[in-house]
């Protein structure tokens, strides 16, 4: 549930207490209560899906809200795309350094057969080039998330 248009048609058409209760056992399972949280959030805010308040309570409830996951709530708030921010809300969840550790690094390397399904242009060839590309892109685009981050931080200091 990465991008506001999904997440708004998969919520509209499941509004029974029971896909909550799903949503819920496999946020807990996958420990995804942040970036679900801000997820949802962010597509009641912006009136693509009634969201009832019980269901972000419920969410809130399982991990501590940090000024990390605040910017960059703001950051989506502002017009940027969730699924920029989906890697760094997953960081924030709670866990221990190793499975951040895990999560970060299939991240940023996944498997081959993922790689595949993100660049098949190189599904026949060898994926070195298209593990050097996803490196480079995900450089920049930390690069350019990260300069954002720092620079709302700046203006809101200096207000």
């Amino acid at each position: 549930l990465m991008w506001s248009i999904d997440i708004a048609g998969i919520v509209s058409e499941n509004k029974n207490e029971s896909f909550f209760e799903k949503l819920f056992i496999l946020t807990r399972k996958i420990n995804a209560y942040v970036p679900l949280y801000y997820s949802l959030k962010y597509v009641r805010e912006n009136n693509l899906a009634a969201i009832n308040d019980d269901v972000l309570d419920i969410l809130k409830n399982g991990f501590n809200e940090r000024w990390f996951g605040r910017k960059i709530y703001h950051l989506m708030s502002e017009g940027s795309e969730i699924g920029q921010y989906f890697e760094l809300l997953m960081l924030q969840t709670k866990g221990n350094f190793f499975g951040k550790l895990k999560f970060f690094f299939e991240s940023i390397f996944p498997r081959p057969k993922v790689m595949r399904e993100i660049y098949p242009e190189k599904a026949g060839n060898c994926l070195f080039a298209a593990y050097i590309r996803r490196t480079v892109s995900i450089f920049v685009l930390s690069s350019r998330m990260l300069f954002k981050l720092i620079r709302c931080s700046y203006y809101e200091s200096t207000e």
